[in-house]
């Protein structure tokens, strides 16, 4: 039934979108120049007037009615799903069990048991680390196995914080509590994103049809019913990264604008460790207004941002090496230069590395993750594919041409997506040669790859007609499908 409701709330969208910009332009001169193919946006198209405040209200209010209407399904599914299937893998019971061996806050049996449904894959591990010991001695929590680390403290602190929020508030911790409170707040998270990369694109690409058709279909996003209905990092994730590139994108980037960039971008840190790399979204950012502030100014303002941008990995680094360095005689990644137990897990445990996936037996992951890859990179061939090379190589460096007044998501109409883009890029080459690919389905949210959602939306409205089916079907099968995959604890994780 969700599978429906993607392609209808889109296709209005879209469709009063197209209508709209076809009225702006029936009573205007003739284009300069006209598309040669179904595949070719009309370059020379006039822009569309900038929004009323009524109009972007209205806007905002629909979004935010569908994102919420998507978020109470995609949970209402995954429960269901949970309920009618026996999970392939019994952890989440072990560890309910091990947490509420008597059943006194109904996880393990009870009234709350249908939580569990919540409680998959990585979430089996940041439940497991953020619940103290047992007063059985059934269960030791914390970061007490080194593999472990490979997860952010995060979503692991949201949960030991949670836990504690109990109607006795006697000081003791509720894992029951702790998954609830923490799924409803990654649910808000969730409901929250699709509204803020609409503002972030309206303010990137000054297009509202752009904006507005980017930001419906991330609300049927590939994980949408699954890792952002859970307590897992992605859906914070996502709005931190947004809110700290919303601070970013100002006429003029002061001091608090950037503290404020930089903050969110740590909290997005906290929760994954590639967070780290939108320190560069800053970079380009200062780079851009270097000439006219001062290189010396600059330079001063991005040590300050990286230094909060990266502290939640620094901080968590720091405190697993005296964990596990001084306190327990050393491991052999202590000894490394610099020692990096994020690192060493990811290999160790993990089997991370470069070209280490790339094996007959995960296949099936590459084949799960290429319509994201696909994605990224037709997003990133159709920004540049009117650029020359020296257009390319100066966008690289922040020294661009103001945006011409045009239609779509293109160098020439969106100059500023270029970091966006770039960041896009960064993340397939990571995912495809040193990382676990099906994580792909992971990141592509609102705010783990705002370039993808331009490049769909930008497909859905100017590309040949065959491809915006194309397009609506695989988010809404994505969708169901990964939903029963996830409740029943079968791949991708």
């Amino acid at each position: 039934m969700r599978s429906q409701t993607a392609p209808g709330s889109l296709s209005g969208s879209t469709t009063m979108g197209a209508q709209s910009m076809q009225r702006r332009t029936a009573g205007s001169k003739p284009p300069a120049a006209t598309a040669t193919s179904g595949s070719t946006l009309v370059q020379d198209a006039a822009a569309s007037k900038p929004p009323s405040r009524r109009q972007l209200v209205a806007a905002q209010t629909r979004l935010l009615r569908l994102s919420l209407w998507v978020r109470i399904a995609s949970v209402g599914a995954l429960i269901l799903n949970a309920q009618l299937q026996q999970a392939f893998d019994t952890s989440h019971e072990l560890l309910a069990f091990a947490l509420d061996p008597n059943g006194a806050h109904g996880l393990s049996t009870g009234h709350f048991r249908w939580l569990l449904a919540f409680v998959r894959w990585d979430t089996v591990y940041f439940l497991a680390a953020a619940s103290p010991t047992a007063a059985e001695g059934l269960h030791v929590g914390g970061y007490r196995w080194e593999h472990m680390l490979a997860f952010q403290p995060g979503i692991v602190a949201l949960l030991r914080i949670l836990g504690y929020v109990t109607p006795s508030l006697d000081g003791s911790w509720s894992p029951t509590s702790a998954v609830l409170l923490a799924a409803t707040l990654a649910n808000v998270a969730a409901v929250v994103a699709p509204l803020l990369l609409f503002r972030l694109t309206l303010r990137v690409t000054e297009q509202i049809e752009l904006a507005t058709a980017a930001a419906v279909l991330s609300v049927f996003a590939p994980s949408a019913a699954t890792t952002l209905s859970a307590p897992t990092p992605e859906p914070f994730f996502s709005a931190a990264s947004l809110a700290g590139m919303l601070c970013l994108e100002q006429a003029r980037l002061g001091w608090t604008r950037l503290l404020a960039a930089s903050v969110w971008f740590g909290v997005a840190t906290a929760f994954r460790a590639n967070g780290t790399l939108l320190i560069g979204y800053t970079a380009y950012k200062l780079l851009a207004q270097a000439g006219t502030r001062g290189f010396a100014k600059a330079a001063l303002q991005l040590a300050v941002s990286a230094a909060v941008c990266v502290s939640p990995t620094v901080l968590f680094q720091t405190w697993a090496y005296g964990r596990f360095c001084l306190a327990e005689g050393g491991r052999p990644w202590c000894s490394a230069v610099p020692p990096s137990v994020y690192a060493f897990v990811q290999a160790e445990y993990w089997h991370v590395g470069w070209l280490r996936y790339w094996e007959v037996a995960q296949l099936p992951n590459f084949a799960l993750a290429a319509p994201v890859l696909v994605a990224i990179v037709a997003t990133a061939r159709r920004y540049y594919r009117t650029s020359s090379r020296a257009q390319l190589l100066a966008s690289l460096l922040a020294a661009h041409p103001p945006a011409q007044r045009r239609l779509g998501f293109t160098l020439s109409s969106v100059p500023r997506a270029v970091p966006y883009v770039v960041h896009g890029l960064v993340l397939a080459v990571v995912l495809l040669f040193a990382s676990h690919v099906q994580i792909a389905l992971r990141l592509a949210t609102p705010g783990g790859m705002p370039m993808v959602w331009w490049g769909l939306a930008h497909a859905v409205l100017y590309a040949p007609p065959w491809l915006r089916p194309l397009v609506l079907s695989y988010l809404g099968i994505q969708m169901c499908v990964s939903c029963v995959l996830y409740a029943g604890f079968y791949p991708p994780a």
